[in-house]
């Protein structure tokens, strides 16, 4: 039977504190303090933790032996710079690829989206890349919707200054209640054209730029002499500038109709580059229907007579 020693202490601090020897015969075990912690070493120099003084931890979290964190040690409160799922009240700067909420976001400070905020902005905003929308707004249902897109309101938080529905008409700007379509929309806008004949039936107006619903346009024109002609010409002929489009009542096809129109030279023969005439007509179109123009022309001489028309439709109502 091996040989035991004991020895008797007032308490473990008061045993001696030892270091590890260097050797240890052959069947035998050498305990020691180092001040902390009980060792024992075989001849091997094989040095096995026996049992530690107070404040040793022999638990973590309830488990024993090889303990690995889990979801749950610890609460939002014991971890440095963690916010709490509800009501999450952020400090510093927040990084994340994507943050999604089903809830109420609010926020008492500046907001930057890819752009820092000056003194005087509250909000910035600047796009990613050429190309991108920098904001987009979608309806709940494309069915009778109903609300506003965009609303703009004194600080009474009542009083509106700038409204856009949900169809995308503007109905208030600043503070006046607009009446229609909120504002004349240029639905054409054809560029310049020029002629050195007979202008033939050209779109004011195409039909599938035409509002299904159709309604009133107001047409806008100007026709100005640009190359005077050899001999003499009439800027106009003798029909002049005409319309042509189909009712919104009855869908009756409405033919050459001749606007009024102003003339700055004595006579539209006056064959010189001041030469030019201008009008406007009001029309009530059927929707999904062309809006068109013709322009007569008289000119006699080697150098033909030239001009440009210049037209606008805008929708009304």
């Amino acid at each position: 039977m091996a040989q035991q020693t004991s020895f008797q202490y007032a308490s473990v601090l008061a045993f001696p504190t030892q270091v590890a020897p260097t050797s240890v015969p052959a069947g035998q075990v050498y305990v020691y303090y180092d001040g902390t912690k009980f060792h024992a070493i075989d001849s091997t120099l094989s040095d096995v933790i026996i049992a530690g003084s107070g404040g040793a931890v022999t638990s973590v979290f309830g488990r024993t032996g090889a303990v690995a964190a889990t979801s749950g040690d610890y609460s939002v409160a014991q971890v440095t710079g963690a916010a709490p799922l509800a009501s999450p009240t952020f400090t510093g700067t927040v990084s994340a690829a994507a943050i999604t909420a089903s809830g109420l976001i609010t926020a008492s400070a500046k907001l930057g989206v890819n752009a820092t905020p000056t003194a005087t902005q509250d909000v910035s905003i600047t796009s990613l890349a050429n190309g991108n929308d920098i904001v987009r707004i979608m309806r709940n249902t494309d069915t009778a919707p109903t609300g506003n897109a965009i609303r703009v309101q004194k600080a009474d938080g009542v009083t509106d200054l700038f409204v856009v529905d949900k169809n995308g008409i503007l109905t208030k700007i600043a503070g006046f209640t607009t009446a229609g379509n909120g504002i004349a929309i240029i639905d054409g806008l054809p560029a310049p054209a020029t002629f050195s004949a007979a202008a033939g039936v050209t779109n004011l107006l195409a039909a599938a730029s035409n509002p299904s619903g159709g309604g009133r346009f107001l047409i806008t024109y100007h026709v100005q002499l640009t190359v005077p002609a050899t001999t003499s010409s009439t800027l106009g002929g003798t029909n002049g500038f005409q319309v042509s489009y189909t009712s919104l009542d009855g869908s009756v096809a409405i033919a050459n109709i001749k606007p009024t129109y102003t003339m700055q030279a004595a006579s539209l023969s006056a064959n010189t580059t001041s030469t030019f005439f201008s009008g406007d007509i009001t029309v009530a179109a059927a929707g999904g229907t062309a809006i068109t123009y013709i322009c007569d022309y008289t000119s006699a001489g080697a150098t033909p007579m030239s001009y440009v028309v210049r037209t606008s439709c805008q929708f009304i109502g």
